[in-house]
C-alpha cells in the first residue's frame, strides 16, 4: 500500500523520485515500530469510478485458446 501512494504522488507529480524515496523510509520506519502511517492504511488518492476497461481486443484464436487449455491439463494430469 505504502509503494503504492508513492508511486501515485511520483506520476502525478506531486513529489520527485527523491522526495518520495526520502519520504518512503520515513513511513517504513514507521510502520515496522507500529507507529501510525496513513501511507500503510490505505489509498491516499480517489480511484476512478468507471472507464478503466481495457479497450484492448485479444488475438488468440478459440483453437490456440483450447491448445493452451489442454497444456494446462497435461501438465497437471503428469503430476499424479
Amino acid at each position: 500500500m505504502i509503494t503504492i501512494n508513492f508511486m501515485h504522488e511520483i506520476v502525478t507529480r506531486q513529489k520527485t523520485v527523491e522526495e518520495a524515496r526520502h519520504a518512503y523510509a520515513e513511513q517504513m520506519s514507521a510502520y515496522m515500530l507500529g507507529r501510525s502511517t496513513p501511507y500503510a492504511e490505505r489509498l491516499l488518492f480517489p480511484l476512478p469510478q468507471g472507464g478503466t476497461m481495457d479497450p484492448d481486443e485479444g488475438i488468440m484464436t478459440p483453437h490456440m485458446l483450447n491448445q493452451m487449455g489442454e497444456k494446462v491439463k497435461d501438465v497437471f494430469d503428469a503430476r499424479d
